[in-house]
């Protein structure tokens, strides 16, 4: 993977995958985000339930 001083890789999901990927990336020197994001939910008159999601920014995993 080429990588410049602004590279990172988004990972998410997993958290099994996540912990194993994190290793074997951060040993290879790559920077390693996360997405934050703020949840709001809307109900209509229905009940119907709505959930919008706001991206705020990205977190850098700590070393694993």
């Amino acid at each position: 993977m080429l990588q410049t001083k602004e590279d990172a890789v988004h990972i998410m999901g997993e958290l099994t995958f996540v912990v194993a990927m994190l290793r074997l990336l951060q040993d290879s020197g790559v920077r390693c985000v996360a997405s934050t994001t703020v949840r709001s939910v809307e109900e209509t008159e229905q009940g119907v339930k709505q959930s919008r999601f706001q991206f705020v920014k990205f977190r850098e995993y700590p070393l694993a």
